[in-house]
């Protein structure tokens, strides 16, 4: 895969997956499939010259998680020591229903400005060229 078509790809997932709302140096990623989290981080460090001291991650479990269990199921995925984990929001439990292939929901923020202008400029070309004309 040429550095290009992965930093598009890379700019793409963050455009439909990541917040937009952010401060101008931070990029935030945020999806409960491992697959894509996973896909996101191998693009993001392929094709991005990026400091792996900033990247942090934050999860979103329900009381019926074992945290610790999920920390390190996370952590296995993104390839991220818990230790750059922030500290995980449990939602509240309501009613019997659990989801038993349901890992929560995760986000991975980068912090850096440079990478975050360059991957929203990279989406805002490519919407331009190839999005529809609103």
């Amino acid at each position: 895969m040429s550095n290009s078509y992965g930093k598009v790809l890379c700019a793409m997932l963050h455009w439909c997956e990541g917040s937009k709302s952010l401060s101008d140096g931070e990029l935030q990623f945020v999806n409960p499939d491992p697959k894509l989290v996973s896909l996101f981080l191998k693009l993001l460090r392929d094709n991005f010259e990026i400091d792996e001291t900033k990247l942090r991650v934050s999860v979103q479990l329900h009381a019926y998680h074992d945290i610790k269990k999920q920390l390190r199921f996370w952590a296995k995925i993104t390839n991220i020591p818990v230790s750059r984990f922030i500290k995980p929001f449990i939602k509240s439990n309501h009613g019997p229903r659990t989801r038993d292939n349901y890992q929560g929901c995760v986000s991975i923020r980068y912090y850096d400005v440079i990478v975050a202008r360059e991957v929203q400029a990279i989406a805002r070309e490519t919407m331009n060229k190839y999005g529809p004309i609103v």
